[in-house]
C-alpha cells in the first residue's frame, strides 16, 4: 500500500504515480484508490469543468484523472477509484454548520473561463474494457456538498467503509455485495452521519453572489464504470431476509452466476453459444461451442431449471482435459460423455468460465451424478461456489504472490506506509477469467 499527501501532492505527481501504477503493474492485480481532498472547477482552456484540488493549490481536471485510470484498467484484472471530494458549495443557510461541526469539501474557482461545463471526463461506459474492469464512486452527485467532520474525517469515506466492512445489504441475495448495493448503502449512511452531527452545512470560503446552492441534497453517490462489479462479501446477516423467506433454499442462485459473469475480467473475450435454443426433455442432445480469446482452463457450470442444484458439468470424470488454447473454439460434450435434458420445463443457465490459472471445487458439498458432479444451492454452497470461481486454487506458493495493491491520496500528511513485497507474476497463480452466461430452455 502507498499513501501519498501532504505539502508534496500536487496534479503533475498525482499523474505519475498513476502512469507509476500503470507502467509497473503486471495484468492480474487489483488497485484500489482513494482521494480525499477538496473538489473544485478548473478551466481546460475552453471551459470550466470539475477538478480534484491538490495540497499546493493545483487543480486535477477530473476528465485527465479518469483518462489516466482507464489506461491502468486496461493493464490490470481490476482498478476501484474512489473520490470524497464536493462537487458544489453547501447552503450556509441549513441549520447547524455554523457551529463548526462539519466542513465543506470545496473550493471556488478563481479566475475567469469562456463558460461553464458540465463534465467532460471519459466516457467510462462506452468501451467494454474499460467499462468491465474499473469502477469510478463519487462521493455526491454534481452540484452536492460533502464535508469532513473531526471525529470522522470524510462523511462519504467513512459510510464507504462502514458499508464495505458489513454494513451494505445484499438485496439480490447472491452472497455477494456489488457496486450498487454498496452505493445504496454508502448514501444513507452518509445522510445518517449528517443527521449525527445535527449541523448546517459550514463552507469554507465566504459565499459569493455568484454561488447557488443545490436544492434540497440527496447525497447518493455517482457510479461510472462495472457497477455490477462484486467488492466485498456479504455476510449473513446482510442478506435481504425478504428474498431469503420467498426462496426457502437459501440465496438466489442466478444472482450468484450473475455475480460472477459481472466480475470477469473485460480484456478476457469467451462466448458460449449452444447448438439450438431449445432441447426437449429426454430427447434432444445439448452441444456447445466455447471460444475465447485466451488460452486457459474451460469449466462449464448449469443452474438447473429447478434451481435445486448447481451442475459441474466440465471438466468430469470421463473428461479432464480442460484446456483451451488462445483463440480457439471447443466443441463440448466431446464423443466419451453426452448431456440430455433431464426435466422440468423451464430454463437451464449455463456459465463457461475461462480461467487463467486452475480452480478448486473440492471444497464444495459435492455429490456424483454419473460423470458429473452436483451442489445444492445451499447459502454456504452458493457462497463457495462464487468464491472459487473467482480465484485462483490458492496454494502456499499462489497466497504468498498474491498482488493487491493500494493507493490512497490524502490531503493530510502522509505518514510511514508499508511498503508492497514485489513478486514477479505467476500464471499459475493468476485469478483473471473470462466468462460468458446464457439461458438454455427445455421444452416437453
Amino acid at each position: 500500500m502507498k499513501v501519498v499527501g501532504g505539502a508534496a501532492m500536487n496534479a503533475a505527481t498525482l499523474l505519475e504515480e498513476l502512469a507509476a501504477l500503470t507502467r509497473n503493474s503486471v495484468g492480474d492485480e487489483e488497485i484500489l484508490i482513494h482521494f480525499s481532498g477538496y473538489g473544485t472547477s478548473a478551466c481546460n482552456g475552453v471551459a470550466r469543468e470539475p477538478a480534484l484540488l491538490m495540497a499546493d493549490g493545483s487543480a486535477l481536471l477530473e476528465s485527465q484523472f479518469d483518462a489516466q485510470l482507464g489506461e491502468l484498467a486496461g493493464k490490470v484484472r481490476r482498478v476501484i477509484a474512489f473520490v470524497d471530494v464536493a462537487r458544489g458549495l453547501p447552503d450556509p443557510a441549513e441549520p447547524g454548520v455554523a457551529d463548526g461541526k462539519l466542513i465543506s469539501k470545496f473550493r471556488s474557482e478563481t479566475g475567469e473561463c469562456a463558460q461553464s461545463s458540465k463534465s467532460r471526463g471519459l466516457a467510462l461506459g462506452k468501451d467494454p474494457l474499460v467499462n468491465g474492469n474499473l469502477v469510478k464512486l463519487s462521493g455526491v452527485m454534481p452540484g452536492e456538498p460533502a464535508f469532513d467532520s473531526a471525529e470522522s474525517g470524510g462523511l462519504a469515506s467513512h459510510a464507504w467503509a462502514q458499508c464495505m466492512a458489513g454494513g451494505a445489504l445484499d438485496s439480490d441475495a447472491s452472497s455477494g455485495i456489488s457496486v450498487h448495493e454498496l452505493q445504496a448503502c454508502a448514501a444513507a449512511g452518509q445522510r445518517d452521519l449528517i443527521a449525527a452531527h445535527a449541523t448546517s452545512y459550514v463552507t469554507s470560503q465566504p459565499q459569493t453572489a455568484q454561488s447557488e446552492p443545490p436544492q434540497e441534497a440527496v447525497l447518493a453517490a455517482t457510479v461510472q464504470g462495472n457497477a455490477e462489479m462484486v467488492i466485498a462479501d456479504a455476510v449473513t446477516e446482510s442478506i435481504d431476509p425478504q428474498r431469503i423467506d420467498s426462496q426457502p433454499s437459501g440465496p438466489d442462485p442466478l444472482a450468484a452466476l450473475e455475480d460472477i459473469h459481472a466480475n470477469r475480467d473485460a480484456r478476457r473475450q469467451v462466448t458460449l453459444k449452444p447448438s439450438q435454443p431449445a432441447y426437449r426433455i429426454g430427447k434432444d442432445y445439448v452441444q456447445f461451442d466455447i471460444h475465447s480469446s485466451h488460452a486457459g482452463h474451460v469449466y462449464l457450470l448449469m443452474l438447473g431449471s429447478d434451481g435445486k442444484t448447481f451442475d459441474l458439468l466440465f471438466p468430469n470424470r470421463k473428461d479432464a482435459d480442460n484446456r483451451i488454447e488462445a483463440g480457439a473454439t471447443l466443441q463440448l460434450p466431446r464423443a466419451s460423455w453426452r448431456v440430455k435434458p433431464g426435466g422440468p420445463a423451464g430454463v437451464n443457465h449455463v456459465l463457461a468460465l475461462v480461467s487463467d490459472a486452475p480452480r478448486d471445487f473440492s471444497g464444495l458439498e459435492l455429490r456424483s451424478a454419473g460423470p458429473f458432479s452436483l451442489v445444492a444451492t445451499t447459502l454456504a454452497n452458493t457462497r463457495g461456489l462464487r468464491l472459487l470461481s473467482e480465484n485462483a486454487a490458492q496454494t502456499p506458493s499462489c497466497k504468498q504472490r498474491a498482488r493487491t495493491r493500494s493507493l490512497f491520496i490524502e490531503d493530510a500528511e502522509a505518514t510511514s506506509a508499508p511498503k508492497a513485497t514485489e513478486m514477479p507474476a505467476d500464471p499459475a497463480c493468476s485469478s483473471s477469467y473470462g466468462a460468458a452466461l446464457v439461458g438454455i430452455e427445455e421444452i416437453d
